[in-house]
């Protein structure tokens, strides 16, 4: 079977690093690994972030000839395409499945009316249309689930994919950075950027300044905000909170597994692969509850979800866990196993299988 991956917001060979490049790298080995003949369908991204007309108009120029080029090309059994919404619609599977007439599967696709008038109000119903269009829709995230329902043609289905991560088999800790102290060890893994994310650590800042038990925080990320970041924390004792920049991926499993927590207060996070991959290092962690991290993170079981935004909870879970080693312990076990049964890679791959034979019953 020839299967078609396209996403279309960042795709996998994008030279910035996040969440969503991960995403689509971890969708695209998956693929893979279930045997059947995976190609990158295409490199141009759909993504216009300003709310410019004219530029949005010129990238849907540049779609069309993709998809030309790909129509023309042929030999396509099942398109499937990660990360569809209203600033990044598919424009390329679309015409694509329409013309080869070849099954249409989206991963992660969101429908949000708040796109539906200004300068996003013609690619929102074009995301709609797009939906209509789709056989199969994968979501990551259950918030995404009520919006897309209703939207879905008669025949097609929609389910919930658990967000995975290739979990390594043996994780060994790297001596920990901060060499003897007994202190226990928070880390934080995110990028530094505006909005969310830099609330994020400004309410982690706020929630820590009043711990009293003994902490010490490593942040382990970067981007185009670290000034502000730094100046969140520039309140603390020196030592108290480091900043080491980012990190080699293929190191994290290790880095991860050389802490006692991870604290994260999440605010507006769709999902967080930080938090999944902390987890299966087994780290306990703390972040803040939405419907999303709820799907990674199991209150009371692999860690603690204080409601989003709250400081004075967010600090409560930490005081609580950096006073309970036992706790922390009992946690970072339960996160590990439920990571590597229910995260892994494999477990994704198999699914995947499962949904292009229902797909493609011929090509089985």
């Amino acid at each position: 079977m020839r299967v078609a991956f396209y996403a279309p917001l960042k795709p996998p060979g994008h030279d910035v690093p996040s969440g969503d490049r991960t995403i689509a790298r971890l969708l695209f080995k998956a693929l893979e690994s279930t045997g059947h003949d995976v190609f990158l369908a295409s490199e141009l991204r759909l993504y216009e972030g300003q709310g410019d007309k004219d530029a949005q108009q010129d990238i849907e120029y540049k779609a069309m000839d993709e998809a030309q080029r790909l129509i023309e090309q042929g030999g396509i059994d099942v398109w499937i395409t990660y990360h569809h919404y209203a600033k990044a619609p598919d424009f390329i599977g679309s015409a694509v499945t329409a013309a080869l007439k070849i099954p249409y599967v989206l991963i992660e696709a969101s429908i949000a009316e708040k796109h539906a008038v200004g300068a996003y109000a013609r690619w929102y119903q074009e995301s709609v249309r797009i939906v209509l269009q789709a056989d199969r829709v994968l979501q990551f995230n259950p918030k995404d689930c009520a919006a897309v329902e209703p939207l879905l043609k008669p025949g097609a289905a929609q389910e919930l994919l658990p967000l995975f991560i290739d979990i390594p088999p043996l994780v060994h800790p790297l001596v920990c950075p901060l060499g003897g102290d007994a202190k226990p060890r928070l880390l934080t893994v995110a990028m530094h950027r505006e909005g969310a994310k830099l609330r994020s650590y400004q309410l982690l800042a706020a929630a820590l300044q009043p711990i009293t038990a003994p902490w010490t925080l490593d942040i382990i990320g970067d981007g185009a905000a670290r000034a502000a970041v730094e100046q969140a924390f520039a309140g603390f004792p020196p030592g108290r909170v480091r900043f080491l920049g980012a990190q080699a991926i293929e190191e994290m499993p290790e880095v991860y597994a050389a802490y006692d927590l991870f604290v994260w207060p999440a605010i507006d996070e769709a999902l967080g692969m930080a938090l999944l991959e902390a987890q299966a290092a087994g780290l306990p962690v703390i972040a803040g509850a939405s419907p999303g991290v709820a799907t990674l993170v199991e209150d009371g079981v692999t860690g603690l979800l204080p409601p989003s935004g709250d400081a004075a909870a967010f600090a409560a879970a930490v005081q609580r866990l950096l006073q309970d080693a036992a706790l922390r312990r009992q946690y970072g076990q339960a996160g590990s196993e439920k990571a590597r049964t229910v995260h892994g890679l494999r477990g994704a791959a198999k699914r995947l299988e499962r949904l292009l034979h229902e797909l493609c019953p011929a090509a089985r």
